[in-house]
């Protein structure tokens, strides 16, 4: 039972990974299994001869599994969703998730009385996501091809409008209709050793930061310019598989690379440092709803359907998040796993 409950918490991990401004690592928070992905991680190659290897390697199959299975499924979606009103009600809900993860997470550790030094690692927590957000924007890499529009006689390309209005300032080029929507351009990834090189690099940073919690390696991707080609690559696979699966191929050795150096350095903090590591992990996720926001705000709306759909959103990505952090799970603490 408890694998094919890991492979639907692998799922959740997997699409909370597509969202930029949420974190893979915020979610494994919510289902109670970060510090034993964390040890399972560090520690599996290093520890191969352990009387834990084989429990290890379970866990994290099953896992993997569930990651691939929502990162796919869901990135088809978003291939969709982020470029429509939509979008709105999606982030509500991954922000109310956040919410009502944070009561669960100051319960992690016995000690969590505010000192100096824990306020410091809480608020250098928030100015990593927030600085990290600022340096590039926040806006999704949309690639917007717009469609030709429709007159009474002919249909007349972008190029030509533009022409028409050089050559005469006499004449107003056509005004797009409501009917002349846009439409996202499938990208097909050049083979060149430069950008496989670039794309593991990305690879690499982008799963460091998702097994963080509050940091989103999707918006890693985004500071890297790479979001939406990954995105649109991976909802592709099934379609296109030769032309993105050497790409995708050398972005998921940077992931796992990434993972596996990411989770010590964690893992590392958490032993030692384990209520300091747990403030600043929350001033990370505290930090997600300035990220989430970036992302709203330039299309935000109150249409009737739309706004109460998104409050509706937040209020149950909060109540499930509260309620699924009551409910016991296996042990949090990779110092019960020794």
């Amino acid at each position: 039972m408890q694998h094919i409950l890991n492979i639907f918490r692998g799922m959740a991990i997997g699409i909370a990974n597509a969202i930029p401004g949420v974190s893979g690592g915020t979610i494994a928070f919510i289902l109670g299994i970060y510090d034993k992905m964390m040890d399972a991680i560090g520690n599996f190659f290093l520890e191969l001869k352990s009387d834990k290897t084989k429990g290890r390697f379970i866990f994290l199959i099953f896992l993997i599994i569930g990651i691939a299975i929502g990162g796919w499924g869901f990135s088809r979606i978003l291939n969709f969703l982020l470029q429509t009103e939509y979008k709105q009600p999606v982030y509500f809900l991954f922000g109310g998730l956040i919410a009502g993860s944070l009561p669960f997470v100051f319960k992690v550790q016995k000690d969590m009385k505010a000192t100096f030094p824990r306020i410091t690692a809480l608020v250098i927590g928030i100015a990593i996501v927030v600085a990290m957000t600022v340096f590039r924007g926040a806006a999704p890499e949309v690639k917007p091809h717009a469609a030709p529009m429709q007159t009474n006689n002919a249909v007349i390309s972008n190029t030509a409008i533009d022409q028409l209005a050089v050559a005469s300032t006499n004449i107003a080029p056509p005004v797009v209709s409501n009917a002349a929507q846009t439409h996202l351009v499938d990208f097909t990834p050049p083979r060149t050793w430069d950008y496989l090189l670039w794309i593991g690099i990305c690879g690499f940073f982008a799963a460091s930061a998702m097994v963080v919690p509050g940091v989103s390696g999707s918006a890693l991707l985004i500071v890297f310019g790479e979001y939406y080609h990954v995105i649109n690559m991976v909802a592709r696979v099934s379609t296109n598989f030769t032309d993105v699966i050497l790409p995708l191929g050398v972005f998921g050795v940077g992931m796992v690379l990434g993972v596996i150096v990411a989770a010590k350095v964690i893992d590392f903090f958490l032993k030692r440092y384990p209520s300091g590591t747990m403030y600043f992990i929350i001033g990370l996720m505290l930090a997600s709803f300035y990220q989430i926001w970036m992302q709203l705000q330039a299309g935000f709306t109150f249409n009737a359907l739309i706004f109460s759909l998104s409050i509706g959103a937040f209020i149950g990505g909060f109540a499930l998040a509260y309620f699924m952090s009551r409910i016991p799970v296996e042990p949090k603490t990779a110092e019960k796993m020794k």
